[in-house]
């Protein structure tokens, strides 16, 4: 992953909203100036996380990991523009994950009930 790949990702999801902020690690992307400029320019507040704070992103590194288990290492895909539509597919069944799709660290509810319903978590 470098600066040009993430600028690329980052115009293409601006094509779906626009955040009031972006957080990211301290990755070489992420700190160089290319990056911070594009930041800037489209008005978008920076966050990074601290040195060392693996738990950070532990919330976004658990859904990638969903999806590598759930979706990309049970199907088959011959080039690039597959894998895109394949995560693309599971990223838009977001209506599954956060309403259908019981997660262990909930109790094995689901993410919707637990917020609307305020279950309390032991």
């Amino acid at each position: 992953m470098n600066t040009a790949f993430c600028l690329e990702a980052l115009d293409k999801a601006l094509t779906h909203g626009m955040p009031e902020i972006i957080n990211s690690d301290q990755g070489v992307q992420f700190t160089s100036n290319k990056w911070i400029e594009a930041l800037k320019d489209k008005g978008i507040a920076i966050s990074m996380t601290g040195k060392g704070r693996c738990l950070d992103n532990v919330y976004i590194e658990r859904f990638w990991r969903s999806i590598k288990h759930e979706k990309i290492k049970l199907s088959e895909f011959n080039d690039i523009h597959e894998l895109e539509s394949l995560i693309c597919d599971y990223i838009n069944r977001i209506n599954h994950y956060d309403n259908e799709r019981p997660h262990q660290a909930f109790g094995q509810f689901v993410p919707k009930a637990v917020f609307e319903n305020a279950i309390i978590l032991s």
